[in-house]
């Protein structure tokens, strides 16, 4: 395997480029990066990938991507993602198997760098069809704002890894791409929208007002420069992270759809269930790693709208009469059925979500009379046994409860269809506190 040799990078205080993205050219908020618990930190889970190849690699073990025409290409954004899996799972295990394939996707990534303006630019080789429209196609070689903090994230957490300055230099090398406007045909990622708003861009199109704005890959992007902090310390990193959270912010009105799943992007405006849920857990992860609860609070409206998982449960229904219903994919009505309990009763469900139109939360049950039909959760008529659309947050959430004792909250969820905080000190710890009943989240 090929040694990355010495990186001449441009930086802040070196030979950085005469034209510049500088804090002073987008809005920022104050939020301020901040060191967190490896549980809270992005990419760092339980997980442990399998020690052996797995999913599409080459002779190197370096993960790759097919093309529809059955040919294999260079993918940065899996080769980073997969390196910082086996980077994981080599903290979790100590198995140097997984360090040194670690290795190999860094390797391959920065083998494989365009050079321009003092930059690394990580160029995918193969043309990709955005929105499956013919004019939204990113043509051969093209380059992602994703990619770049996916990498950036890699290559600095090997730094601190393994201590070797090459991957200081290969995250310096990513890092300045991010400090660089889009001029001409030259690559890339960054860019400050006509509001005043930082994106960092997973599809970059020329002219940059043509460009996608997804929401997900924004996120990425500042976990990236969130690391890069992180080995550096770098006040310009910190200025980006502030920049492109502000912008997380600014920007989640036009995301959000009530009582629906959130858009993919800004230009696109698609509702996403898939990528519904990673918004969820990447404004968790900000609101840990800037330790303001805004970003919480923006996860919770979220997962309010829409329950990111299937929940399989019980329902309990009240005495009195109940209506299922069934919709086609249009949400439009298709049948309907009433039945009447003398006595409180219960039925499996296995979904509790949004019906398109409906609003409220429908539990489709699978036995009994109201078998294969939707209904309404409504409390003390109609509720799922349990605790049911839960998250957990990465760092506690302050709370006032009842009386204005002050405490902490671990995780957000709904009981007896009520919004309710799992309470982690004081008189009620290890039980929740509903928030309908005098609890608050601060």
């Amino acid at each position: 395997m090929p040694v990355l040799a010495t990186i001449a990078v441009t930086l802040m205080g070196l030979l950085m480029p005469t034209s510049v993205i500088g804090p002073g050219d987008f809005h920022r908020d104050g939020f301020v990066p901040h060191s967190v618990s490896v549980a809270a930190t992005p990419y760092n889970d339980t997980v442990i990938v399998p020690a052996q190849e797995t999913g599409i690699v080459d002779v190197d073990g370096v993960r790759m991507f097919a093309t529809s025409d059955g040919q294999l290409h260079n993918h940065p954004v899996a080769q980073a993602q997969y390196g910082l899996s086996l980077l994981n799972s080599y903290r979790l295990t100590n198995n140097p198997w997984f360090l040194e394939r670690a290795l190999r996707q860094a390797q391959r990534l920065a083998d494989r760098h365009v050079e321009s303006r003092g930059a690394w630019f990580l160029p995918y080789d193969f043309d990709f069809n955005l929105n499956t429209n013919p004019d939204d196609t990113l043509h051969n070689p093209w380059y992602s704002g994703m990619a770049e903090g996916q990498a950036l994230s890699l290559f600095s957490r090997l730094a601190t890894e393994t201590g070797d300055p090459i991957w200081r230099s290969a995250a310096d090398g990513v890092f300045a791409a991010f400090m660089l406007p889009s001029r001409g045909s030259d690559p890339w990622v960054s860019m400050v929208d006509s509001e005043g708003y930082l994106w960092l861009e997973e599809y970059p199109r020329t002219p940059e007002t043509s460009s996608e704005h997804v929401y997900n890959g924004l996120m990425f992007a500042v976990f990236g420069v969130w690391d890069y902090w992180q080995l550096t310390a770098s006040d310009d990193a910190a200025a980006l992270f502030d920049g492109a959270a502000t912008t997380v912010v600014h920007y989640f009105p036009s995301i959000r759809n009530m009582e629906w799943a959130s858009n993919y992007s800004l230009r696109g405006h698609t509702p996403h269930t898939r990528y519904h849920g990673i918004h969820i857990r990447e404004l968790l992860f900000l609101n840990a790693l800037t330790d303001s609860p805004v970003f919480a609070r923006l996860a919770e409206t979220l997962q309010s709208d829409y329950p990111t998982a299937a929940q399989r449960g019980t329902v309990l229904f009240a005495r009195g009469t109940h209506t299922g219903f069934q919709f086609d994919s249009s949400g439009r009505v298709t049948a309907r059925k009433s039945i009447k309990l003398q006595r409180p009763s219960s039925a499996p469900a296995m979904q509790r979500t949004r019906i398109l139109l409906h609003g409220s939360y429908w539990y489709r049950i699978t036995s009994g009379s109201l078998a294969n039909y939707w209904v309404t959760e409504v409390p003390r008529l109609r509720t799922m046994r349990g605790v049911v659309g839960r998250i957990n947050y990465f760092v506690e959430r302050s709370v006032t409860l009842p009386g204005g004792t002050q405490a902490h909250a671990s995780a957000y969820a709904w009981i007896n269809g009520s919004a309710c905080v799992l309470v982690g000190d004081g008189a009620l710890a290890g039980r929740w506190a509903s928030l309908t009943a005098g609890t608050t989240l601060n």
